[in-house]
């Protein structure tokens, strides 16, 4: 969290420039400390939690290109 006196943010954010990763992403929950993401970020930690997951496993391309295919079933269908 943006108020966290354990892990300071500018350490997240020194981590997260040093990181050799392509796809990455830093999220900040504002208010926050150490202890209390879920409490004060509620949805946001969720989110952040839900698209890394999706990215981790490619859940998120899955849905990308289901949802391509049902819009060219549905264009194919009002011909």
């Amino acid at each position: 969290g943006a108020e966290d006196q354990l892990i300071p943010l500018a350490q997240a954010e020194k981590l997260m420039a040093a990181s050799g990763a392509r796809a990455k992403e830093l999220q900040v929950i504002p208010g926050a400390d150490h202890n209390s993401l879920i409490l004060v970020g509620g949805p946001l930690y969720f989110q952040a939690i839900g698209r890394f997951i999706d990215k981790a496993t490619g859940a998120d391309d899955w849905r990308r290109r289901r949802r391509a295919q049902k819009k060219i079933n549905i264009n194919q269908q009002e011909r």
